[in-house]
């Protein structure tokens, strides 16, 4: 774990799932409401699947009923962020100027799929 890893995790209580090509920074809350912070894959690793196989290992590993992110209107390609979301099944709950807050339910029967697959 580097440093920010370690300060993200002492700070905000931020828990990371990752692999050689990308990880995901998020946090699990009481209610089993999951927010992704952060998603990363490494350019030449991108449209290869690592994203969704990083969401797959979440949902197997901490069983969120609701899945929660943001694509910050900031950041350099939005528009890129946005479409692949959009595409891995979530739905646009609410627009700002500065961010669009995505949602993706978790039905229970695939996260008993995907724990025993």
């Amino acid at each position: 774990m580097n440093l920010q890893q370690k300060f993200q995790q002492e700070q905000f209580n931020r828990k990371y799932a990752e692999c050689k090509d990308g990880f995901i920074s998020y946090t699990i809350y009481d209610d089993r409401s999951l927010y992704i912070y952060e998603i990363y894959v490494r350019p030449e690793a991108r449209r290869k699947g690592i994203g969704s196989l990083l969401e797959k290992e979440l949902i197997k590993k901490e069983r969120p009923s609701v899945i929660y992110c943001d694509v910050d209107l900031t950041c350099n390609k939005p528009e890129e962020a946005l479409q692949g979301i959009l595409t891995a099944g979530y739905k646009i709950q609410t627009v700002s100027d500065r961010n669009i807050i995505l949602c993706k339910k978790i039905s229970t029967t695939d996260s008993t799929k995907k724990t025993q697959g």
